[in-house]
């Protein structure tokens, strides 16, 4: 269980935290219930937010989060900055397959995504830029464990691997076994071990040292999207091409370690 919030800055940072989700508002009352925050205290906190552009109060008396988040966030390290270079390759990878696309970075212990372009023709996936998923059961987490350090799967493994459906893998040597075929054949799949119906393909995207920085998927509800493999192994590969032959002196991706 989380520990609650006790000083000012966690008070703070949680409240910051109550608006990652699909929210297009969140009222006082609510997030006196979420958070477990005295409605005082709450108030006080949002008045301060929102006096310093972090988040901004509706006419509905709701709140949002405010563009000094978005400022602050487009300045975030070279993994974001990444999506330079491959935003022509996403566009490009989308209208070829007409799939939903994601390129992704690790993040902390999960999977962020960094861009994510919605099929045109199948309903939306739950899935946002700046959203989170489960790295396991992921084709693009696959890539990126698959590639980390052996200190890095190691901590992710210490926990119980979370099944999200009946066809999630869930044994450790199994999922080990696993990433060693990823790595060998150079892209991982999913087939509804993220979610019923959908199937996901991925392949890895690389600085200029070679290192693994990212991944790039498409994924939607037709199998035959599993096909696919040379597109996306080709848009990754164009991708970390561009990476490596950005002008002189600037920073490469930090890599997963």
């Amino acid at each position: 269980m989380t520990r609650p919030a006790q000083t000012s800055i966690e008070k703070a940072l949680a409240v910051l935290g109550a608006f990652d989700g699909p929210y297009l508002g969140r009222g006082l009352t609510e997030l006196v219930r979420d958070l477990g925050i005295p409605r005082p205290t709450l108030h006080r906190i949002l008045k301060q937010l929102a006096d310093g552009g972090f988040i901004r109060q509706l006419p509905s008396k709701r709140y949002q989060i405010g563009l000094r988040l978005f400022e602050l966030g487009s300045r975030v390290s070279d993994q974001v900055q990444l999506r330079i270079p491959a935003i022509p390759h996403l566009h490009s990878l989308y209208h070829r397959t007409d799939c939903a696309v994601y390129l992704s970075v690790w993040a902390g212990d999960e999977v962020l995504h960094l861009d994510y372009l919605p099929s045109r023709h199948e309903p939306a996936l739950p899935a946002r830029a700046g959203g989170r998923w489960t790295a396991h059961c992921a084709s693009v987490g696959k890539v990126l464990l698959a590639h980390a350090s052996a200190d890095v799967v190691e901590r992710y493994l210490s926990q119980p691997l979370r099944a999200a459906t009946r066809k999630t893998i869930t044994n450790c040597d199994e999922f080990l076994a696993h990433m060693q075929q990823v790595r060998g054949q150079g892209y991982a799949t999913t087939i509804e071990e993220s979610l019923i119906g959908v199937y996901g393909l991925a392949a890895p995207i690389r600085d200029r040292h070679g290192e693994v920085v990212a991944a790039i998927c498409i994924a939607g509800r037709n199998r035959a999207l599993l096909k696919r493999r040379g597109d996306v192994i080709e848009t990754a590969n164009a991708i970390s091409y561009d990476i490596s032959t950005r002008a002189a002196g600037a920073p490469a991706p930090a890599s997963l370690s």
